[in-house]
């Protein structure tokens, strides 16, 4: 994903003038998952704005649904998303598609970005989980709720994958409810990633999705 700022919003006279320059570095610094990770005091120093002030524009942007904060992950670091990033004109037919959006994101905050994860397990363990399982929606959304990214989840699958692919004893855990669990996730995260290799002959072709539910519990 390209690190551009939407012009539109740069452009907007209704906005002030350092609100746009706070989205405008909040793009620059979107990770390929469109988080950004960063401290009110390191933010205020880049923006070059007092810290007291930043608060009342991150309010600003949050209200127009430029920037989403989704977590905070110790006292200090805060997780922000940037939902309307990809928008390019807020005409009125955008508006109402935005208002249906924040509606189901309310009630799913994190439906994206779980759908992210379980679409890589699926392509890495060539699996074909949902992420509307009420046990994967569980287990997933407690790590992101404490401030684990997209990119810690990866980090997981690659390392399980790796150890787990080829094994036919452990094959059967590489799946939503046992790599994310309470008792693994830390543990599996703080894992050297190894290499991964390719299956050999193995394809999506003809899974049944419901094949592995009996290793969930």
């Amino acid at each position: 994903m390209q690190k551009l700022c939407d012009s539109s919003v740069y452009l907007r006279q209704d906005l002030d003038i350092a609100v746009r320059g706070i989205y405008s570095v909040f793009c620059s610094l979107a990770n390929e998952y469109n988080e950004v990770q960063i401290s009110l005091k390191d933010l205020s120093k880049i923006c070059k704005l007092s810290l007291r002030s930043m608060p009342k524009y991150l309010e600003i942007l949050q209200s127009e649904n430029l920037v989403k904060k989704i977590a905070q992950r110790n006292k200090n670091l805060r997780v922000y998303t940037l939902p309307c990033r990809l928008e390019t004109k807020p005409n009125s037919e955008s508006k109402s598609r935005n208002k249906g959006k924040n509606e189901l994101q309310q009630k799913d905050m994190f439906l994206e970005q779980r759908k992210q994860i379980i679409d890589y397990l699926n392509q890495q363990a060539t699996r074909n989980f949902t992420h509307t399982r009420k046990e994967t929606i569980e287990s997933i959304n407690v790590w992101l709720q404490k401030g684990y990214t997209v990119a810690d989840f990866k980090k997981i699958i690659d390392n399980k994958v790796a150890d787990w692919l080829n094994d036919p004893n452990m094959d059967k855990n590489l799946n939503p409810i046992t790599l994310f669990r309470s008792s693994h996730f830390e543990k599996y995260l703080n894992e050297n990633t190894a290499k991964l290799k390719k299956p050999k002959n193995i394809s999506n072709k003809g899974l049944n999705q419901d094949k592995y539910e009996s290793f969930y519990l």
